[in-house]
């Protein structure tokens, strides 16, 4: 390969821009002017009230739910965009496979519950 065509790679180009976009984020944050660090800047309310801080728990039921449908979700999608031409593609081997595949996301995620 010549040093031409490898400059022009995919990856080499993914690579370079990388390298030059940390390099200007560095010089950036060196002549960036530097901030005084006040107290009251991270403060929650611009009163200046002080309230302690305040514990919650975190609902998580749902995230299985969510979890499922973006499997199913990316799922369909990538189903969609592997058909290629509809009336040349097999339909019914993909819905099986679909099928196949929300029976075994469904059986995991029932199975966790216990």
């Amino acid at each position: 390969m010549f040093p031409a065509s490898i400059l022009s790679t995919p990856v080499t180009v993914f690579i370079i821009a990388l390298v030059v976009s940390f390099t200007i984020y560095l010089i950036g944050g060196k002549i960036a002017p530097k901030s005084k660090g006040a107290k009251e800047k991270y403060e929650p309310y611009a009163c200046g009230q002080e309230l302690p801080a305040e514990k919650f728990s975190v609902l998580i039921g749902l995230f299985n739910y969510a979890t499922v449908f973006m499997i199913f979700d990316v799922v369909a999608f990538v189903l969609i965009l592997s058909m290629g031409f509809p009336f040349v593609s097999p339909i019914r081997e993909i819905f099986l496979l679909y099928c196949l595949i929300l029976l075994a996301s469904l059986s995991i995620l029932l199975r966790g519950r216990d």
